[in-house]
């Protein structure tokens, strides 16, 4: 009775083990082949070992349990590493246990080990060829573990080998070991046979939970092993071909991908096969049957491993995501059309709240996007529109009609400028409300600048047309009326109420030749006598005109620096400067206490310096001329018009409004720089810079004395005006000189023909009609090339000057002139021929 109950109990043993097999293959499934290999070992050890440790004892040291039918069925079902680790288990087990049939039970563990992989081979065989018929191998199993058992009591002590016991018990053994086998066998085959219906049905429910989480425009499955793919006719309507009309492979896919992409694919699918990345997602253009490109978004994921972890099948889509990139490109283009864009542009929503600007509106207004965004299209408010101005704006746009106009903003920084806008508000797709406004603005201060200049330019080429006009002919009668008026005083010396009446025409006259100057100066008309001169010496012979001039309560202080003073310069422009600017200072000064300081330095410019002034400068050593006075002072809101031509804040009697715009231009066409510091009731100061030719100037400063010295040899006039030929001739003949006249070059020519030995000099105008006097040079110079030749006029082109100096004249004479400044020339001129 005690040995069947033994059986009983270790038949219970061996049987558990197919339920425990199962539980643990459950549990063990999200392992890798090797922990379930190990892992297996380790519980076909355990049964193993607690079978040996309750035997049935046949003999003491005899024992028999369930080891070898533990062994064989790890091998089977465990793989041989498993079956080794039980081996092991159960030979270190036995040697522990000791007892006469040590040798018996050893070699038993051995022959199992060997039986289990037999049977293993011809299980995995029959499997594979979908034969299983395995009730017959696991009977077989339990039938040749019996064997094992009796095989090895050879290796037991003779006699125990000749025991009755054993003798009797072999047949009973042989029964009930094949029977526990082969049941043992058929149940853990069970147990396997569900997981693994298990695991293909949870593969399955995987593989359909991914496919349905992924787009559905095309799927495909790939056999990762051979690289061959499952498409469905989705696919391949995707790319333009018919279901099955080509084979999936993982070269004909590639063969497909734009090259440009294919080696960010290669590098993503190498990430996704080494488990980098758990998730293959990549997009690309791939080629369709008719050559064109389609945009792919392809996502992939891993379904089924190996048991060493190594992919098999993935599961994956291809979505055609062409019209989705066509309208991200065109988005991108428009964005970037609208970020580059030389308009600011700024979007808000309908109650003008800031919701994007763009760079150009930054650079504009000064703020930065952090800074409006989120505010109120009003921070922009200057004050210069009124509220009804805006409240027309708001009905236009909330109307859902756009808005164009001018404004005047308010930038950062606090300046203003004038901006155009165009306002359009943003309909829903509804058509129900408005939910943006989209501005496009411009700041078009420096166009209304632009118009304004363009006005100016117009406005003084109208006045350069009507000096040109005039000048010519207003000149030479001053010239007539000057040279007129100085014989007269000549002729009737101390006569007071005379003089008095001449003191008047000459003042008429004076002021007469300096609106024709200033009038030729800013139209450019005015020819420039440009030579390196001293600037200090024009300022003195400006001072004394000056101190006879300005009113006797005003004070006027000369400062002028020691050291270099040259400048290229036109004297006669450079002294009418001055004297402008004096002048408009003493009609600035209402008190009896005005002073005008007159003041010179010597300043450097660097590079950055010049940058800075609006005029075109190059760095080097400058001459700063300042006029400064105590007056009125200037409106700012008149301070930017000082310099326009007509412009005046004077009494009629008092200015033309030409006098500043001709120290202007003067100062451009000296490539000079001028600028204007001035406050109500704080005076005005201009100041003015000259370029330092490098040296000091030799003075030239005549003292202002009559030039009462008799004239000596013979002077041909050409002009052809009477009314200065006559009184000039007067002139020159008082003074000493014999003198030939004629009124055009070709008469100028027959005379000096003439007379060529016996003239010294010849005075030529240039502006005649006939033979103009450029002509005439010509020929004076092949009668006669050494002849001194003096040019007067009063307007002409700077063309024509310019050619004459080339061909070589001796002096210039700028109408009007009186005695002084034509005896000063005359006597350079013949000074200047007897030296050399």
């Amino acid at each position: 009775m005690s040995f069947l109950t033994d059986f009983i109990r270790l038949a219970a043993l061996v049987i558990s083990l197919s339920f425990i097999y199962g539980i643990h293959q459950r549990h063990l499934s999200r392992y890798s082949h090797r922990i379930k290999e190990l892992f297996t070992g380790i519980l076909f050890s355990l049964i193993a070992i607690a079978s040996m440790l309750s035997p049935i004892v046949m003999l003491p040291g005899i024992i028999i349990d369930a080891r070898i039918i533990t062994i064989v069925y790890a091998a089977v079902f465990g793989g041989i590493p498993a079956s080794l680790i039980v081996t092991a288990s159960c030979l270190l087990t036995r040697i522990l246990l000791g007892g006469e049939g040590i040798f018996a039970g050893a070699a038993s563990i051995v022959m199992a080990f060997l039986l289990g992989i037999l049977i293993r081979n011809i299980y995995l065989r029959r499997k594979k060829k979908k034969k299983p018929h395995f009730f017959v191998l696991f009977a077989a199993a339990g039938l040749f573990s019996t064997h094992i058992y009796l095989i090895s009591m050879i290796f037991l002590p003779g006699e125990l080998i000749l025991s009755d016991l054993i003798k009797s018990a072999s047949v009973p053994l042989t029964l009930i070991f094949t029977v526990i086998g082969w049941f043992a066998g058929v149940l853990i085959l069970r147990e396997e046979d569900r997981y693994q219906i298990e695991q293909k049905l949870k593969q399955e429910n995987e593989r359909k939970t991914k496919a349905l989480a992924v787009a559905n425009d095309g799927y495909f499955e790939w056999d990762y092993k051979s690289g061959k793919f499952y498409l469905d006719s989705n696919y391949y309507r995707m790319i333009g071909y018919e279901p099955g009309e080509f084979e999936g492979s993982v070269e004909e896919w590639r063969s497909r991908i734009h090259q440009d992409d294919l080696p960010v694919v290669d590098r993503g699918l190498l990430d996704f096969s080494s488990g980098l990345d758990q998730e293959f997602d990549m997009i690309y253009r791939f080629r369709k049957k008719d050559g064109s490109w389609l945009w792919i978004h392809a996502r992939a994921v891993v379904t089924g491993r190996d048991d060493r972890g190594d992919v098999l099948r993935v599961l994956g889509t291809h979505s055609d995501i062409s019209a989705y990139k066509d309208a991200q490109h065109e988005l991108k283009q428009f964005l970037s059309a609208i970020e580059h864009a030389a308009e600011a542009i700024l979007i808000s929503d309908s109650e003008g709240m800031i919701e994007y600007v763009n760079p150009a509106f930054c650079v504009m207004t000064g703020y930065s996007r952090e800074e409006v965004i989120g505010r109120k299209t009003n921070l922009l408010k200057s004050g210069e529109q009124d509220n009804e101005f805006y409240r027309d704006l708001w009905d236009v746009i909330k109307g859902g009609q756009s808005w164009s106009g001018q404004m005047k903003n308010r930038r950062k920084d606090g300046s203003l400028y004038t901006e155009e806008s165009v306002i359009s508000p943003v309909i829903s797709e509804d058509n129900s409300s408005i939910i943006n406004f989209v501005s496009i603005k411009k700041d078009i201060s420096g166009d209304l600048d632009l118009q304004e200049q363009i006005e100016q330019s117009r406005k003084m080429q109208a006045i350069g047309q009507l000096a040109g006009g005039v000048a010519h002919d207003f000149n030479n009668m001053l010239t007539g009326i000057m040279t007129a008026s100085m014989m007269l005083r000549k002729k009737i010396p101390g006569d007071d109420l005379a003089e008095r009446y001449l003191s008047i025409i000459d003042e008429a006259v004076q002021r007469s030749a300096e609106l024709t100057r200033n009038l030729l100066s800013f139209s450019r008309k005015q020819p420039q006598l440009l030579n390196i001169i001293s600037l200090h010496d024009s300022i003195r012979r400006t001072e004394k005109l000056l101190r006879s001039t300005l009113d006797k309560s005003i004070q006027l202080n000369i400062d002028l620096c020691d050291g270099e003073d040259a400048i290229v310069g036109d004297t006669s422009r450079i002294e009418n400067a001055v004297l402008n600017l004096c002048i408009n200072a003493s009609h600035a000064i209402d008190s009896d206490s005005g002073v005008i300081t007159v003041k010179t330095e010597v300043v450097t410019f660097d590079k950055k310096r010049c940058e800075k002034d609006p005029f075109d400068l190059e760095p080097g050593d400058y001459i700063h001329l300042s006029v400064r006075d105590n007056g009125s002072g200037i409106d700012q809101d008149h301070l930017g018009k000082i310099f326009e031509p007509f412009f005046t804040t004077k009494q009629k009697t008092k200015g033309t409004g030409l006098g500043l715009t001709a120290v202007y231009t003067m100062v451009q066409q000296h490539k000079g720089s001028i600028s204007v510091e001035s406050a109500p009731g704080k005076g005005t100061v201009f100041h003015l810079y000259f370029y330092l030719v490098g040296k000091k100037a030799e003075s030239h400063f005549v003292p202002d004395t009559y030039l009462s010295s008799r004239g000596e040899g013979t002077i041909l006039l050409v002009d052809d005006e009477e009314l200065i030929r006559k009184p000039v001739m007067d002139m020159l003949t008082d003074a000493g000189f014999h003198v030939y006249v004629a009124q055009d070059g070709r008469e100028a020519l027959d005379v000096f023909s003439e007379h060529s030995r016996t003239i010294d000099l010849v005075i030529l105008d240039v502006v005649m009609p006939g033979m103009d006097g450029l002509n005439c040079l010509i020929g004076l110079r092949k009668i006669k090339p050494a002849i001194p030749v003096i040019v007067e006029t009063g307007f002409t082109a700077e063309e024509k000057i310019n050619r004459m100096r080339e061909i070589g004249i001796q002096g210039f004479i700028r109408k009007p002139a009186g005695e002084k400044e034509i005896r000063q020339v005359i006597d350079d001129v013949l000074s200047a021929t007897i030296d050399a």
